[in-house]
């Protein structure tokens, strides 16, 4: 349900050509709705109205994209807001593909340094021709050692835990 919402949302956003503004909105709206627990909950209670929910987001969000603006109002009408993050994680994987973005979540077990960064983005730059790659490094210590790098949901796991628990598996 929440890719067809969010494909919705794209097609319309890259027919009017607002897509970067309706990325940008997007993202501010899901920042501060994570933030905000109250927001949160006032736009998930059954005891406020749609029509105060609707205005509020039109006070709060003025400047956002006109369509989605809309788009989270047919959100609330169908007493779906609760699954706006998942939607937003479509979006972006969406967007990212439509702008030829690859974003590249590489754990290790220390901080991977400048060179190996270097290394690593050439090497992806390499293998997917024409796309932006987003290298974010995050510490994962249950690794042992190496890499688990994930893109766009595929993973390539180079990490010793892995090759330990492989060779477990085949002995």
């Amino acid at each position: 349900m929440n890719k067809q919402y969010a494909k919705a949302l794209f097609e319309i956003a890259k027919e009017d050509n607002l897509l970067q503004s309706c990325m940008e909105s997007f993202d501010l709206f899901v920042k501060i709705l994570n933030q905000e627990d109250d927001l949160r909950l006032l736009l998930t209670s059954p005891k406020i109205s749609l029509d105060n929910k609707k205005d509020l987001i039109k006070k709060t969000f003025k400047n956002a994209d006109e369509n989605f603006i809309y788009f989270v109002f047919v959100l609330l009408d169908n007493g779906r807001i609760d699954i706006i993050n998942n939607i937003f994680d479509s979006f972006v994987n969406l967007y990212n593909e439509a702008n030829m973005i690859k974003n590249v979540l590489v754990l290790s077990v220390n901080k991977l340094n400048e060179l190996e960064l270097t290394k690593l983005q050439t090497s992806l730059e390499k293998y997917y021709v024409g796309y932006k790659i987003i290298l974010n490094n995050k510490i994962d210590p249950n690794i042992i050692g190496g890499y688990h790098i994930l893109v766009n949901g595929l993973s390539v796991d180079l990490s010793v835990k892995h090759k330990i628990d492989s060779l477990k598996s085949t002995l």
